[in-house]
This record gives C-alpha cells, structure tokens and sequence, in this order.
C-alpha cells in the first residue's frame, strides 16, 4: 500500500463473546478506491473497496471468525444505509431503522461513530434486519466479494498482520 496519509484516525473499541474490550486504532481513507485499516496491538486488518461500507463489514466479518466484533454504530443490527444515502456519502453514513411506522425521516448516524457493546450484533443479524426492514426477499441475500473465504482472510482486498 502507498503511504497517503488517513482521512482520519478514531479510537473504537473491540468486544470478544465474553464482554471484555480492547481499544483500537481505525485508520478511514475516503478516496477512490476507499480502505479501512484496523490496529490493535500487533493485530491488524485492512480492507479495500468501492465504499466504506464494504471496507467496514470486511473488517467485521474477519473479526467475527475470531470471537470479536468492532463497537461502532455500523455495526448495530438496526442500522443501514439507503443505496441512495451510502451512494451520497460513500458508505460513511447511515439509517437506524425503525421497528415500527414512523411520521418523520429516520436517524442518521455515522457508521463510524463509537457504539455500546449491548448495542451491537453480527453482520448476519445486521443483515437480516436490513432486508426485513427494506421488505427484501431472502435469497436476495447475496454475500458481497470481500466475503472469499472470511476464514483465512482470502480474497482480492485482504492484508493479515494477525
């Protein structure tokens, strides 16, 4: 990777299945093609792609193989971008969905923003309460590319320092 600096840097912490969190560092580069590089202690990972939502559920799938998850907003089960919002904001943003009817717009949040660890889920509840939400059929459900092999971390965009 060249050495252009982030668009920014944030502290978020990472939860395993126990609770207990450790800090991270996340790097967020915004520019063509967009990458997200995750560091804590010697472990680091970083994704590559079209948008930060795709760099953002790389970084959480691969963390899920090994017990963590990233305490984020993006990483709440009811928040998800529009296409129209994530095409506007390049996948930075997006909609904590409602459970029910609502008379005005939805929240807006960063994706990015820090979450509580009781806040957070998996990106397979994520999705599924995205498609229920948006009214999707099921096997509309396809896994995006990043998604090669989540065990290993193969795939076009991976870089393990783990």
């Amino acid at each position: 990777m060249d050495a252009v600096s982030p668009g920014e840097l944030l502290e978020l912490d990472i939860v395993d299945e126990a609770g207990r969190t450790t800090k991270s560092t996340v790097a967020i580069y915004d520019a063509a093609p967009a990458r997200v590089v995750l560091t804590s202690g010697d472990f680091v990972l970083e994704e590559e792609g079209f948008d930060l939502l795709v760099c953002l559920v790389g970084i959480r799938r691969r963390l899920e193989v090994h017990g963590f998850n990233l305490c984020c907003q993006g990483a709440r089960p009811n928040v998800w971008p529009s296409g129209l919002l994530r095409q506007f904001s390049n996948g930075r943003f997006g909609y904590v969905l409602a459970s029910g009817p609502t008379d005005g717009p939805l929240e807006e949040v960063d994706l990015f923003a820090p979450a509580d660890a009781e806040e957070i889920g998996t990106v397979e509840q994520q999705r599924e309460t995205a498609f229920r939400f948006w009214g999707l059929p099921r096997q509309r459900l396809a896994r995006p590319h990043v998604d090669a092999n989540p065990a290993t971390g193969s795939g076009p965009h991976h870089r393990d320092s783990e």
